[in-house]
């Protein structure tokens, strides 16, 4: 198993993916599989989307897949899939309920290769095959790219959550071998980092910030753990 998360609207109810290239859900009471959906690679990243109740799944080969599962059976159901520009994994996956660029919710993608994409999301899509035919709605259109260097590391890709609810930019924190930790405006492809943190001295494995987005954590491969504040200070 890769990744695992619970269902969005049903707390009994997890879902889960890895090397098996299939999407399984499992009831968290009984451990019973209740359904799966079979994929053409393995999945690399699971991501669900709070707000509208959406899975969105990487797998090896770099494809995007947007899903719902139904809150009562269980039943998985795939609306639409983005390929990726080259073969790459999906390193990471964030959604984010509002986003000033796009209007709506969104989430965004991170490939081993440093492919970085923001990808609308639709409000909601159905959760049966019936309303699936009369659905018209629309999601995973390319908001935003930005191309930088492969990650060292399946590192998770972040966005800056104040940061994008409130402006008309797209914050994102990034990682690279050298251990430097970089603060990236995805909707400026090709400027420098608008913020290097320089800490660490090995690869930089994960990080995340707190829940009212004051400070960043990040932590190396060599245990070392460093608190960043907004103001970039240790």
């Amino acid at each position: 198993v890769n990744c695992v998360r619970f269902h969005p609207s049903n707390v009994d109810m997890v879902i889960l993916g890895g090397l098996s290239q299939e999407i399984r859900v499992l009831h968290v009471s009984t451990g019973r599989r209740v359904a799966s959906l079979n994929l053409a690679a393995a999945v690399s990243a699971l991501e669900v989307s709070l707000s509208s109740r959406m899975v969105v799944c990487g797998d090896a080969d770099g494809i995007v897949h947007l899903l719902t599962c139904n809150s009562h059976t269980g039943a998985l159901l795939r609306h639409r899939k983005v390929n990726p520009p080259r073969p790459s994994p999906v390193a990471g996956l964030q959604t984010a309920a509002w986003n000033g660029v796009s209007s709506g919710p969104v989430v965004l993608v991170g490939r081993r290769d440093g492919s970085v994409e923001l990808l609308s999301l639709p409000h909601s899509l159905p959760t049966s095959r019936t309303l699936q035919t009369l659905s018209r709605s629309k999601g995973l259109a390319k908001v935003a790219h930005l191309q930088l260097p492969p990650l060292p590391l399946s590192f998770p890709v972040l966005l800056c959550p104040t940061l994008v609810a409130e402006q008309k930019n797209v914050f994102i924190v990034w990682t690279q071998e050298d251990g430097c930790v970089h603060i990236f405006d995805i909707c400026a492809p090709g400027s420098p980092p608008l913020v290097s943190l320089q800490n660490h001295t090995v690869p930089v494995s994960s990080a995340s910030w707190n829940c009212i987005d004051s400070l960043l954590i990040t932590a190396d491969i060599d245990g070392k753990l460093v608190a960043w504040t907004r103001d970039c200070t240790i």
